[in-house]
This record gives structure tokens, sequence and C-alpha cells, in this order.
């Protein structure tokens, strides 16, 4: 399942999502991705490249924070 595609209907499979395994998949995108922006920023970036990573690491926490609001507002009894 490629969470990233363009063509992949977020909202469609988390309302379908009974198992978790979709929010499972998003939830691990996000977590590397999140993983990748650490690495980068540990090794260094200009100031401007910094601030940058990490707006969007914290973006990818709180995107993590409201689908999985969102997952179990649509599945209360899993």
């Amino acid at each position: 399942m490629d969470v990233l595609s363009p063509t992949f209907d977020l909202k469609h499979s988390l309302d379908q999502d009974n198992s978790g395994r979709t929010l499972a998949a998003v939830r691990t995108s996000l977590l590397e991705g999140r993983r990748a922006l650490d690495k980068s920023i540990d090794q260094g970036l200009p100031p401007k490249d910094f601030q940058a990573a990490a707006n969007l690491k914290d973006t990818m926490a709180l995107a993590e924070e409201i689908i999985t609001a969102y997952w179990m507002s649509k599945h209360p009894q899993t």
C-alpha cells in the first residue's frame, strides 16, 4: 500500500480500515519521514533549511495525531 501515492484516497481508506492496517501504514510513513528529517538535522543544515526541516517534522507529528484521531472517531470500538 503506497500511502504517499497521489492516487491514494486517505479518507476512504481510513473510513474502511476496521483492522487499523491503513492507519499503521500511514503512521509508519510519517515516522520514517520524521526520522529522515532528524538525520538531516543531526548532520547539520544551514539555518533556513534547519527551520524548514523542523517545521516539516512538527507538521508530520501533528498530521499523525489528526489522522489517528480521525481513525478513532470512525472506529471507536477498535
